[in-house]
């Protein structure tokens, strides 16, 4: 399904990012060879999505805003 939706958008996996908060997401990041993003904002229990080890991890939003900031160049 990422794949899919990745090539519709014309993005290459390498430029495709999928924010999840479980250990399955970053499962199905690495299926579809598209960056994995934890995201560990209002989980309980971090330890399996920490142990998935997603590309980047972040404990808020604004954090991860952040990364996309930075990563992406923007200036706002």
């Amino acid at each position: 399904m990422l794949f899919g939706a990745a090539s519709k958008a014309g993005a290459s996996p390498r430029e495709t990012y999928h924010v999840g908060d479980q250990s399955q997401d970053t499962e199905a990041s690495r299926g579809a060879h598209v960056i994995a993003v934890g995201s560990a904002w209002g989980c309980t229990d971090t330890a399996d999505l920490k142990a998935s080890k997603p590309d980047v991890l972040f404990s808020s939003v604004e954090q991860l805003r952040e990364y996309f900031r930075s990563e992406l160049d923007l200036k706002n």
